[in-house]
């Protein structure tokens, strides 16, 4: 049996068996932080948003994408959010009720959509492709259901990557390793400009997004660091001692206001051939 997977934000891996409302929340930070902000609206215009678009958000959660690309669209388009979390369906729904826009949404895993092929103009998917154990199945799927012309975007951090300031290089090498192992596709970032070729894309452009901190609190709510940790002493990758050493320092540089850190995003479009 392989090991069990803790994912990074507690558990995106099968969200309707974690805390729902923790997941939810911890969305809403990003959501709030203006880099994020900046990330998505630049994959909103690499994918064409506009008015008169038929676009689709996979991997939506609770809509909020949805929503600021029905206002891009206007009434003459329309925005499909598909996830496979019921929870995160429900939650979109019910957060979005009021709304009279052109949006729905839809319980559908991302490699087998609930839509006929070439049913949108773009489509795109943010942070998801970390979670799936078969990205690639995913964006075979995406290129389906977008027409021929239309646009696909793709945004994932490769893991490995993350990095702070810590003078225990060694355990700090480990943390990083046990966080990108906490998901079944750590490294995805990385991979998209080959999976984009592989599905056979074109015009493909990759963009990278990094984001700085030194904000010691906000980087550890995103990463859960401490279950991170309790996930590689249970697999005897990392040592109590080595953790308690670790965390102590960090807590010291965040007294002294020390502390900085950060990862990067890749962003990449491609096209699908006319």
């Amino acid at each position: 049996m392989g090991k069990e997977k803790r994912g990074l934000i507690r558990n995106f891996v099968d969200v309707d068996h974690a805390d729902g409302e923790e997941l939810i929340s911890r969305l809403d930070l990003l959501q709030s932080l203006d880099f994020f902000q900046n990330y998505k609206r630049e994959s909103f215009e690499r994918m064409g948003a506009g008015p008169g678009k038929h676009l689709a958000d996979i991997g939506c959660g609770p809509g909020d994408d949805v929503r600021k690309l029905a206002d891009l669209v206007g009434e003459t388009g329309s925005v499909v959010g598909f996830d496979v979390s019921e929870s995160m369906v429900e939650e979109a729904k019910a957060r979005h009720a009021e709304a009279s826009l052109p949006i729905s949404f839809k319980q559908s895993p991302a490699h087998n959509l609930a839509c006929p092929d070439q049913s949108f103009d773009g489509v795109r998917s943010d942070r998801l492709y970390l979670y799936l154990d078969h990205p690639l199945a995913a964006l075979a799927e995406a290129k389906r259901v977008v027409k021929p012309g239309g646009r696909v975007v793709v945004v994932e951090p490769d893991l490995e990557g993350v990095w702070f300031d810590n003078s225990l290089c060694s355990t700090t090498r480990k943390m990083i390793h046990a966080l990108s192992d906490s998901v079944p596709n750590g490294r995805v970032g990385c991979q998209l400009y080959r999976l984009f070729r592989d599905v056979g894309l074109e015009n493909i452009r990759l963009d990278l997004c990094p984001w700085v901190t030194a904000d010691w609190a906000l980087f550890d709510k995103i990463f859960h660091f401490r279950g991170i940790a309790e996930a590689a002493i249970a697999e005897g990758e990392l040592t109590e001692a080595e953790s308690d050493q670790w965390f102590g320092e960090m807590e010291e540089r965040k007294r002294a206001d020390r502390i900085l850190g950060g990862l990067t995003l890749f962003l990449v479009v491609g096209q699908k051939p006319q």
